[in-house]
């Protein structure tokens, strides 16, 4: 069919001759016949969220892929998933050992300098003797105000109803 052919002179309708397409005819501004062709397009897309694919996606790959295709894709998703939560699990395990290890210097620092101010007193220096105790106590408060404001910043809420907002880790 040529553009300036119509259905009608091409074969007949195209809804009786299974032709996707519409056409119209107009004159153009020389009184030549114009025929515009209309398509229709039908896109269809589907989303879904989550490892584990819909059940008509799991069937067209066991058609594609052969049978056990779907068995693959799950294999696929549950490695996957494992594999995260191991991330996960050592990272949790890692932030508590470095947690375990910042408490056992700060408490080998305190007594360090509670010791040396106890040291200083005892023999006669009062003001000096002072000066380790004082600061070293001011630090651990210092830390421990800092620390606390630190994970609250990093917690999540426990329940969706809560006020704030969840935060990332």
């Amino acid at each position: 069919m040529s553009e300036l052919d119509t259905p009608d002179e091409a074969g007949g309708d195209p809804a009786t001759t299974g032709d996707p397409y519409d056409s119209t005819e107009e004159l153009g501004p020389e009184g030549e016949r114009v025929a515009r062709v209309i398509t229709q397009r039908l896109t269809r897309s589907t989303l879904y969220m989550g490892p584990i694919p819909s059940g008509e996606m799991l069937e067209s790959y066991n058609a594609a892929l052969g049978q056990g295709g779907a068995g693959r894709v799950l294999a696929l998703a549950e490695a996957q998933s494992e594999h995260r939560r191991h991330l996960e699990r050592r990272m949790v395990e890692s932030e508590i050992d470095l947690q375990q290890r910042g408490q056992a210097y700060g408490f080998v620092l305190a007594m360090t300098a509670l010791v040396a101010g106890a040291v200083l007193i005892g023999v006669g220096k009062s003001a000096a003797g002072l000066v380790p105790i004082i600061g070293g106590l001011v630090t651990l408060v210092g830390l421990f105000v800092y620390s606390q404001r630190a994970a609250k910043g990093r917690r999540l809420p426990v329940a969706p109803g809560d006020d704030e907002q969840p935060r990332s880790v």
